[in-house]
């Protein structure tokens, strides 16, 4: 075999050499995020190697018989470098899976044209003839070409077609880096066409070099920017199209240089700017609004890359508030990293800019709600828990009472008690009685702020409430040596309202009138009838419809009831405060009335409650002071016409006259015992016990008309002893005891009690409860309290 030293052979060489490197290259990338983009790119730099190198093979040889081999086997590689291109072109567009289905389909007429070129001398098909000329002193062979060649120049240039159209659609459709990366492509792929197109049509004269195949090793180092410049093998249009264009995050590409060469239409909404403006910029200086972020831009790929939180302005100049960002920088690149994060081969990064002001305020009105929940939740927890305590020391503080009481009432019953030990007796009563008012203000006010202060309205009429508190502080008045005046000018007095804690508040009224009134002043009580109010109260319940509980309907008009005193009156500073809890004005006016400062909060409470008002005023010190109530007014009730009875008077047992067989149940031993001391003096056969076993006891040994128990007992409770009652023998039943909140009462009657009576109880209210429920069957049950 002759070989020849042509000169012409060193480009095909240089070229199969920069070929075959790039095919290493890019084969290197298909593991690293190249995929099958990389393995399309290393086939065709694989086939321009071969073609180039057998083209310097036929060159550098002399024998005719090589030379046709070699024409035969570039036309192999031709065609790798065809279809690698095409597959390349199809895969970087978007085709991936169009190319996976149609591949053979592809391929099998250039396969069948590259065969029909080895298989020539069997039917020179392909070239004709083939001889040496000797060009430039060096043998070169010279070919005429048959239609096998022609019908494998028209598929590989309808090959070429489809890929060039492809890449001038990317390229017409992109912008910033992938119309970089789209035109460097389609240079690289129109190159080796247009030189073969002068080449074979001989526009610049004859040339026996393929120059074909030279420009195939341009369109690899065309590709060389596009794939180390603009990442083409990890980063393609089919990515930024599908996925990062429609993405409501802000996308920014960045080069090695920190340019921005991408950006998505979030990016510009963001930046309020086009990309063409944006692209090229540096990047820390373009987003310099947000300064934590240019800051980190300035050192990216010298620390690790990571997520973090920004805030910063949103991209509606409008909007007052800052935006908060989920902002995250990766690297492109798929090379090991340094210790400092950045990789060896790193091409760039990618900036993301989420938005997660919405989510942010989201969670955070979630965390307000769940804090505001567990806030409710604990302050019920600790408003149950104080409810139980006022209960419980409600119970403590009346239990001892309850013996002093009725120990008081059997001295004061004796007729031979001397005055002076009588006069001590009252006074011990009296103070007895402040002490349970102010405990009943305890229970009261955790009622009120618990909204569990219930009313049991009627008509009532006011003028006979304002009498009988008149009488109840007859002796107050007395012995304070003040003079009540009483002028009931109203004409409508009837109201619908809860008898005794209006009567409550009326008391609580004149009760303050006498304790700041000096010996000698005056209290007046007045009525008279007021306009009806310009709007409902807003404390007026909703499910009332603005009437009364028990469907009476308002006249329209508000009764006014004012008690004014002669007494050292309100200090102006101390006036707008006056119904708050716990006020009680001035240290002399604390040390003058004593208590709590719960009485005028509550009676508002109550009044409010009622659908009206409670006002104070004052002209100053020592001017005296005026309260007044404003509440709506109802018609009066219809008198019902007495019927004499026809028959005998009913049995004495119930108004409470017959003797009864009384089991008292109390685990206090002086309040056992005095009460049953003073109930043996009015006849009944009373018999004690101090807790449920012992009242069983006592059951089972004898009959009782009526039962009379403590909630609280040493080995149980009274709810416990009456269910047990009356499962065998069912017996009237009066609960006394120091628990009186609602639930208590509702506890009561579940378990059986007819009436529920709060310690200390008076005997009067005894033996009108013994009256009610001593001489009638336990199944006509009544809970009172």
């Amino acid at each position: 075999m002759t070989i020849q030293a042509n000169p012409e052979a060193m480009p095909f060489g240089i070229t199969a050499m920069i070929a075959a490197g790039l095919a290493v290259l890019a084969w290197r990338r298909v593991g690293r995020g190249g995929g099958v983009l990389a393995a399309s790119f290393a086939v065709m730099m694989a086939g321009e190697a071969a073609w180039a190198l057998f083209d310097a093979i036929e060159l550098v040889v002399g024998g005719l018989g090589v030379k046709q081999a070699c024409f035969a086997l570039r036309a192999a590689g031709a065609s790798a470098a065809v279809l690698g291109m095409l597959a390349s072109v199809l895969v970087y567009t978007g085709h991936a899976r169009w190319l996976a289905r149609h591949l053979a389909e592809l391929a099998a007429p250039m396969v069948v044209l590259t065969l029909l070129a080895w298989a020539n001398p069997l039917h020179h098909a392909y070239w004709s003839s083939m001889e040496n000329r000797r060009i430039g002193g060096y043998l070169v062979a010279v070919a005429k070409y048959g239609p096998g060649f022609w019908a494998y120049i028209a598929y590989a240039y309808g090959l070429a077609a489809i890929a060039t159209a492809l890449l001038v659609r990317a390229f017409w459709r992109s912008r910033g880096v992938f119309r970089a990366q789209a035109g460097f492509m389609l240079c690289g792929v129109l190159l080796p066409w247009v030189v073969n197109v002068v080449d074979l049509t001989r526009a610049l004269g004859f040339t026996h070099l393929d120059a074909a195949a030279l420009a195939f090793g341009v369109t690899g180092l065309a590709f060389l920017p596009a794939m180390f410049r603009f990442g083409l093998l990890e980063l393609t249009p089919v990515v930024w199209e599908a996925v990062v264009r429609r993405m409501e995050d802000a996308v920014f590409v960045i080069d090695p240089r920190r340019r921005i060469v991408g950006v998505n239409p979030a990016g510009e909404r963001l930046l309020d700017r086009e990309a063409g403006a944006i692209l090229g910029t540096d990047a820390a200086r373009t987003l310099a609004r947000w300064p934590v972020l240019a800051a980190r831009l300035e050192e990216v790929g010298h620390r690790n890359e990571a997520g973090f939180e920004l805030i910063g302005p949103g991209p509606d100049p409008d909007e007052s508030a800052a935006t908060m960002y989920d902002a995250r920088i990766s690297r492109l690149g798929g090379g090991p990293r340094d210790a400092g994060g950045a990789g060896a081969d790193s091409f760039g990064w990618v900036l993301v800019l989420r938005d997660v002001s919405a989510s942010r305020r989201a969670e955070d009105e979630r965390v307000r709600v769940l804090r505001e929940q567990a806030a409710r939740v604990e302050a019920e927890a600790a408003n149950r828990s104080k409810d139980r305590f006022l209960a419980t020391l409600s119970h403590e503080l009346r239990t001892p009472l309850s013996p002093i009481l009725t120990t008081v009432t059997a001295i004061l019953e004796r007729p031979d008690t001397p005055e002076p030990l009588r006069a001590a007796m009252e006074m011990i009563r009296r103070n007895v009685n402040l002490e349970v008012r102010l405990i009943d203000d305890l229970l009261d006010l955790a009622r009120v702020r618990g909204g569990k202060l219930h009313l049991k309205r009627e008509t009532v009429d006011a003028h006979e409430l304002i009498h009988r508190v008149a009488e109840i502080c007859r002796d107050d008045l007395r012995g304070a040596g003040l003079r009540l005046a009483v002028d009931l000018a109203a004409v409508h007095h009837d109201v619908d309202a809860d008898p005794i804690r209006l009567q409550q508040v009326l008391w609580n009224l004149l009760k303050n009138a006498i304790k700041f009134t000096p010996a000698g002043g005056t209290i007046t009580i007045r009525t008279h009838d007021g306009p009806a109010p310009a709007r409902p109260p807003a404390s007026l319940p909703a499910d009332r419809g603005g009437l009364p509980d028990d469907g009476h309907a308002s006249t329209g008009g508000m009764l006014v009831i004012s008690v004014a005193d002669t007494g050292i009156g309100i200090d102006a500073q101390v006036l707008p405060r006056i119904f708050d809890l716990f006020e009680q004005g001035s240290a002399e006016s604390a040390r003058r009335s004593g208590g709590l400062g719960l009485g005028l909060a509550i009676s508002r409470s109550i009044i409010e409650r009622h659908g009206g008002r409670l006002r104070a005023s004052s002209a100053g010190a020592d001017r005296g002071s005026t309260f007044t109530v404003e509440i709506p007014t109802v018609p009066a009730a219809a008198e019902v016409p007495t019927i004499e009875p026809s028959e005998p008077e009913p049995d004495p047992a119930l108004a409470g006259r017959r003797p009864l067989r009384i089991l008292l149940v109390d685990d206090n031993d002086d309040t056992r015992n005095s009460l049953a001391e003073l109930l043996t003096r009015r006849g009944h056969d009373v018999r004690g016990a101090a807790g449920v076993d012992a009242a069983l006891r006592a059951a089972d040994s004898a009959d009782f008309d009526l039962l009379i128990s403590d909630i609280e007992l040493v080995d149980g409770t009274g709810l416990q002893l009456v269910q047990a009652l009356r499962t065998t023998r069912p017996v009237p039943a009066i609960a006394v005891s120091g628990m009186g909140s609602s639930d208590d009462l509702e506890l009561s009657r579940a378990a059986g009690f007819d009436l529920h009576l709060m310690k200390p109880v008076h005997m009067p209210e005894l033996e009108e409860a013994i009256a009610r429920v001593g001489g009638r069957p336990a199944s006509a049950s009544l809970v009172g309290d």
